[in-house]
């Protein structure tokens, strides 16, 4: 059995949920017994027609046998909890930052920059881009077309947004009346969150896919989080803002492979109006940053990753 501890909602974010979901969803179709673990009931879980467990750390410890898979992809794991499992438990854990190194089975880190980083008490380390996990439909090798004349921008800050620069960029894009804007309105936004009304703005709510909206678009603006290897693997010229601290090293990352421009969420509103007309007015940039992009990926990794796994561990 393959077990999969993670969580999501307003504060938090849903990107690890999503992450976890797509990762066990990988799982499946390598006909694997996997379950998703959560403290509490979840609708995406059962959307996507996986097996929800609900239970604390401790009912999760009580319940794995021998040879069991363990992976923690989630917030608040300490060496501690690791090594709370038997040692015939193959445990597991996905990283971000890449300021851990816990002793355990393996880590999974599938950052730009992962494959430069060492965690020297693991023992088995999935690293980079080969590693990243990215739902099974941005793999078919469609890629979006590099118009000269931008029509479409994709909006996207994640599941929930706690920052609110969804609503922050509205009073900014407005002024940008030449263009549609499809903006992404997460499940777990604020309910303070208002729609500005403009006839090129076009609001999209709790979406369970967004590819289809990604290839109609000519640009996104999004948080330098795990949506930009969607972006990425369709070739889709973006503006990154650093959300959080761990999006700084992906924002650092694309900016030096020239895979995008970001700007901190602290920069003033004159000066992302400026950024996004400089991206829109720029068709030899995007062109560039297209054509970077759709080199990046080599295969499946999600599938790569998972038979890797399952190989070394169970």
């Amino acid at each position: 059995m393959i077990y999969i501890s993670t969580h999501g909602g307003e504060k938090i974010g849903m990107g690890h949920l999503h992450r976890a979901c797509t990762l066990a969803l990988g799982f499946e179709r390598l006909k694997q017994d996997v379950r998703v673990v959560t403290c509490s009931q979840n609708d995406l879980v059962g959307y996507l027609g996986l097996k929800n467990l609900i239970l604390s750390d401790e009912e999760l410890i009580k319940e794995v046998k021998a040879n069991d898979i363990v992976i923690f992809d989630r917030y608040n794991i300490n060496q501690q909890l690791l090594d709370c499992y038997e040692s015939n438990v193959n445990v597991g854990y996905v990283d971000d930052l890449g300021d851990v190194n816990y002793e355990c089975s393996f880590v999974i880190n599938g950052n730009l920059y992962a494959s430069h980083l060492e965690y020297s008490k693991t023992k088995t380390q999935y690293l980079g881009i080969k590693y990243t996990i990215l739902k099974d439909e941005y793999f078919n090798n469609e890629v979006i077309e590099v118009r000269e004349e931008v029509q479409n921008i994709l909006i996207t800050f994640g599941g929930s947004d706690p920052f609110g620069l969804t609503m922050r960029l509205l009073p900014i894009i407005s002024k940008i009346t030449h263009v549609d804007f499809h903006i992404v309105v997460g499940p777990c936004f604020s309910k303070e969150f208002t729609e500005l009304e403009y006839s090129n703005l076009h609001y999209y709510y709790n979406l369970t896919s967004l590819r289809e909206i990604f290839l109609l678009s000519d640009m996104a603006i999004t948080a330098a989080g795990s949506t930009v290897y969607e972006l990425i693997a369709l070739g889709i010229p973006m503006i990154t803002v650093e959300v959080i601290e761990n999006q700084k090293k992906i924002a650092k990352e694309l900016h030096e492979k020239g895979l995008g421009i970001s700007i901190d969420k602290s920069a003033d509103n004159e000066a992302l109006l400026s950024m996004i007309n400089r991206l829109i007015n720029d068709y030899k940039l995007r062109s560039i940053i297209h054509d970077k992009e759709i080199n990046i990926f080599s295969g499946n990794s999600v599938d790569r990753l998972c038979r890797e796994i399952v190989k070394n561990w169970n």
